[in-house]
């Protein structure tokens, strides 16, 4: 019964029609979703650089920056394909965002969680050609800034370019602390910070990820068909 339910939850995230009529009137799904005006929808796996990546942006465009972000479902990035909004998804790897994701959550399911991994990157894979798709390790080692110029060429959009400034990182992680006391309650495990702690118990985490291999491979091979078709920065 636990993956039947797995499998509507994850056909209603797939299709915008089903998971903006069923999930509109939350106010999260209110508050963060895409719009027809948008100027741009960032999305991702959880645990992929979403929330660090978006203050980057404001800061670099301002406030009042229309961004639809932190959804994290397919149903997100169709929205943005079917009303022409540039559309930004950030790719990481299988193993190492579902990791730093049962670690946020105290647990879970990880071949749910795997299953839910394919079926975002299928969506982005089979929307390639309409998106921008960059990788988790071009973000973090060649900055935002290189992630624009992406944008910019593919839509033809002069969105101002994030240069990694002490300023914008000190902003960025305000920022990020202010989004953790607002939908994680403060709890510091659920900041978007890398620890040597988290990395540590990482380790063991993966090893119950591995233990579903089957399910670990089909995503390990989407995530590289992405990033191929998203090419690098």
């Amino acid at each position: 019964m636990k993956y039947f339910l797995a499998s509507i939850k994850r056909f209603i995230r797939r299709e915008p029609l089903f998971y903006f009529t069923l999930c509109g009137w939350k106010s999260s799904v209110r508050k963060l979703r895409g719009h027809p005006d948008s100027e741009l929808i960032l999305e991702a796996f959880p645990r992929s650089a979403n929330t660090s990546s978006m203050y980057a942006l404001y800061f670099a465009q301002g406030v009042d920056f229309k961004v639809g972000h932190h959804l994290h479902v397919p149903a997100h990035v169709k929205y943005a394909v079917k009303h022409q909004i540039p559309c930004l998804v950030i790719m990481r790897k299988p193993l190492d965002c579902i990791a730093s994701l049962l670690i946020m959550r105290g647990g879970g399911d990880p071949r749910v969680l795997l299953k839910d991994y394919i079926d975002f990157a299928q969506v982005a894979v089979d929307l390639s050609e309409e998106v921008v798709i960059v990788s988790f390790n071009d973000v973090i080692e060649s900055g935002m800034g290189r992630v624009v110029q992406k944008l910019n060429q593919r839509y033809k959009t002069d969105f101002k370019e994030p240069d990694g400034s002490d300023e914008e990182q000190a902003w960025v992680k305000d920022q990020i602390r202010n989004w953790n006391r607002l939908y994680s309650g403060g709890d510091e495990k659920k900041l978007s910070f890398p620890t040597e702690a988290k990395r540590k118990k990482a380790e063991g985490v993966k090893e119950q990820i591995r233990e579903a291999s089957d399910l670990l491979k089909q995503a390990e091979d989407m995530y590289r068909i992405a990033v191929e078709r998203g090419g690098s920065l």
